[in-house]
């Protein structure tokens, strides 16, 4: 077992080189590491990551792993997965991913050649618990971290023309099968070209106003939500008229009872960030800690929902009626 802890990155080059640009392969390798790191929090993995030397052969950079923990099918599976996550196009589910690098594991040298089978069921039955546990603990935090990194990761080798392909490789995988390369035409699936954005609406929350926009100005509104201070893009027109005109009074205290959509963006180091807020929908309007009272907006609301609740004609039974006729 103590030789199944390398993880080999192979760069592939249109020439007979062993070199590449510095400052890219750097880049490269620290975006490998953020899988890694990744990868080990989605594990809960308590493993070292040491450099082992370069080799030519093109350019070869090698990894060691060494589990503190002495689990050592723990740091195959972080391995298995990291290679998953690494050559499984982004569009690939969180599922297929895992179940790639279970199979990945299942079938490497060291489960595959046991002479026992109970210990490679045994070993199995690990690796499959670890995939259930590793599915569990992704939250959409580290799943899109790791696809920033896989996404840095290729987009900074396309920047290095010479470079054809890049491979991976294990002491965790097949011998007869070991390098998996990725050619540099198919580097585009694993580069996100969008902004990674994502919204979320919360309902009837309550937002202490800090300064109101009095008049007709393209600037945001600030207020308090959730103990912190926020912009807000108020969108309820209604609301915002009443406002204008006047008809609602803002003094110390005041707040709102609003919808309010939460904007979140994905960064280049993979950290989710909220990217704005807006307030859709405004209910009620109060001071204090007395009760709201129900805004205009809200109230004409109430009463369209109420209209297109109301029956029509075409509501009733009309295969009844004619029945009723009949008898």
């Amino acid at each position: 077992m103590a030789t199944l802890n390398k993880l080999s990155t192979h760069y592939l080059f249109s020439d007979d080189g062993h070199f590449m640009d510095a400052f890219i392969f750097n880049k490269c390798e620290y975006q490998l590491l953020g899988i890694i790191q990744e990868v080990k929090r989605l594990v809960s993995a308590d493993i070292e990551v040491s450099v082992q030397p370069l080799l030519e052969g093109s350019l070869w950079s090698r990894l060691k792993f060494t589990a503190k923990d002495g689990k050592e099918i723990k740091l195959q599976w972080v391995i298995a997965l990291v290679i998953a996550l690494s050559v499984n196009p982004l569009s690939t589910s969180l599922d297929n991913v895992l179940n790639w690098a279970f199979e990945y594991i299942k079938d490497g040298s060291y489960i595959h050649n046991l002479k026992k089978e109970k210990e490679r069921l045994e070993l199995e039955k690990e690796v499959r618990e670890l995939r259930a546990d590793s599915l569990k603990h992704a939250t959409v935090d580290i799943q899109n971290k790791i696809k920033r990194r896989v996404s840095n990761l290729y987009c900074e080798a396309k920047k290095e023309s010479r470079i054809t392909g890049i491979g991976f490789s294990s002491s965790v995988g097949n011998a007869d099968n070991n390098e998996i390369v990725i050619n540099r035409h198919s580097f585009d699936a694993y580069i996100i070209t969008d902004a990674m954005e994502d919204e979320n609406t919360i309902y009837n929350v309550r937002i202490d106003i800090i300064a109101p926009v009095l008049r007709k100005r393209k600037i945001k509104w600030q207020g308090v939500y959730n103990s912190q201070p926020v912009p807000f893009k108020l969108s309820d027109v209604d609301f915002r008229n009443s406002v204008l005109k006047g008809d609602v009074d803002f003094t110390g205290g005041t707040y709102i009872i609003c919808d309010l959509k939460i904007y979140t963006s994905v960064d280049k180091e993979g950290e989710t960030k909220i990217s704005g807020y807006e307030v859709i929908e405004v209910h009620s309007c109060g001071k204090d800690d007395n009760p709201p009272e129900i805004t205009t907006g809200e109230r004409k609301r109430q009463l369209q929902r109420q209209a297109n609740n109301s029956p029509t004609l075409f509501d009733f039974d009309v295969d009844s009626d004619l029945k009723d006729d009949a008898s």
